[in-house]
């Protein structure tokens, strides 16, 4: 369930390239008006997905970064990059 921060988001016209994860940010930003902040410099040479249309910050964040171990939490009004993701569960023995 969207925090009410979340669900109040407002859309913009979002277009970003493939590029390193600091660049995205900084251009997510831009583009959507959104304050998002930055804190694992570990990540900042991640490549992330181009991400194209009329979304919020958030859901272009989190396309942005599908497969590529990090994630975006978000801290107050506006989403952080602050971690890596942790990794998988592992399957289940088999029956």
């Amino acid at each position: 369930m969207a925090s009410p921060a979340i669900a109040q988001e407002r859309t913009a016209d979002i277009r970003l390239p493939e590029m390193r994860l600091d660049a995205a940010v900084r251009m997510l930003s831009r583009q959507s008006g959104a304050s998002i902040g930055f804190r694992d410099p570990s990540l900042a040479s991640v490549r992330v997905r181009a991400v194209r249309g009329k979304l919020t910050a958030s859901a272009a964040l989190e396309r942005a970064l599908r497969g590529t171990g990090a994630r975006a939490r978000q801290v107050a009004a506006a989403p952080y990059l602050n971690q890596r993701a942790p990794p998988p569960a592992p399957p289940p023995p088999p029956p």
